[in-house]
């Protein structure tokens, strides 16, 4: 007979499960979307209330609660249901080994502690989860290029986050530039202050033959053919996308394989950061459970056996 607490857990795993799920795919639409802090909460959460189950549900109910956590999945990919039916299946058997690290880590143990059961578990899970997902994620009936491995979103997310930093003198002919501006701006202004003097009192027929002329060097020297009317983070990403085709075209067979290690680098490093956030809740928890009388620590006599001579 399944216990209220019991059943209050599975309910707490399955919905914490369940909101990361959303949280998560309404940030990969973006971060103005504003879900990445919900997302990271809620995971941190999700592993809490799953860590906690690990020494505290049967083994069929943790595997059963894991399961339906990732039922989200289903509604937010439609088109995919295989892919992530599998991951579902998988995340909730893999749940069962972890249970039994946890249960095994907290009987040898001569007083109990959350973080080393947790230590013991979540890593293990978390690490089987990632394959799994890196696996769900692998491209499937379509060609996989370098676009797809980075997209022009993280490209300019990345830019904007290291932009300054970035050598781009020695890619561009001027310093480093406004990522805004367009290269017809950003050339104009280059062009000004070599000769200077303001373009605005060259004639126009005269300033379009620099302007032309400067585009015609750029391109040459990029190697890439491009309007003036683009942003110079939309040049620089060309450039780019460009670079690596005539570098690594001939490996773009390997791409998907590299997609998937990709995945599993991020998501393992995602979860090993939220891994230790979540001992952290689970710790809470199991303290105010503690205060609330819906825990108590069970104390059993010791039996020990050992060897001798007679």
């Amino acid at each position: 007979m399944l216990k209220f607490s019991e059943a209050v857990l599975v309910i707490l795993i399955i919905l914490s499960g369940a909101c990361f799920w959303f949280f998560a795919r309404g940030a990969s639409l973006g971060p103005e979307t504003g879900f990445w802090s919900w997302a990271a909460l809620a995971l941190a959460l999700s592993l809490a209330f799953l860590g906690l189950g690990f020494f505290l549900l049967p083994f069929w109910l943790v595997s059963l609660a894991v399961f339906f956590s990732a039922s989200p999945l289903f509604f937010l990919f439609p088109k995919e249901a295989y892919a992530y039916g599998f991951l579902a299946a998988g995340v909730s058997l893999a749940a069962i080994p972890a249970t039994w690290r946890a249960r095994r880590e907290a009987e040898a143990r001569l007083k109990f502690s959350v973080g080393a059961v947790l230590r013991k578990s979540l890593p293990f899970f978390l690490t089987i989860v990632s394959v799994l997902l890196a696996a769900a994620f692998y491209p499937r009936g379509y060609s996989l290029g370098f676009p797809e491995i980075i997209p022009k979103s993280f490209f300019e997310r990345s830019l904007g986050i290291a932009g300054r930093t970035l050598p781009f003198e020695a890619v561009l002919p001027f310093p480093v530039p406004d990522l805004n501006k367009t290269v017809d701006e950003v050339l104009l202004e280059t062009l000004g202050s070599e000769l200077g003097v303001s373009l605005s009192r060259i004639a126009r027929p005269e300033r379009e033959a620099l302007l032309n002329q400067a585009r015609s060097e750029l391109s040459k020297n990029l190697g890439i053919s491009f309007k003036g009317s683009i942003k110079i983070s939309d040049l620089l990403y060309d450039f780019l996308i460009q670079t690596l085709e005539a570098r690594f075209g001939a490996f773009k067979a390997y791409l998907p394989f590299v997609y998937s290690l990709g995945v599993f680098a991020v998501s393992r490093s995602v979860f090993a950061v939220a891994g230790w956030v979540s001992i952290v809740f689970a710790w809470i928890l199991v303290k105010l459970g503690m205060l609330a009388g819906v825990l108590v620590f069970d104390r059993r006599p010791l039996s020990q056996e050992y060897l001798r001579l007679k």
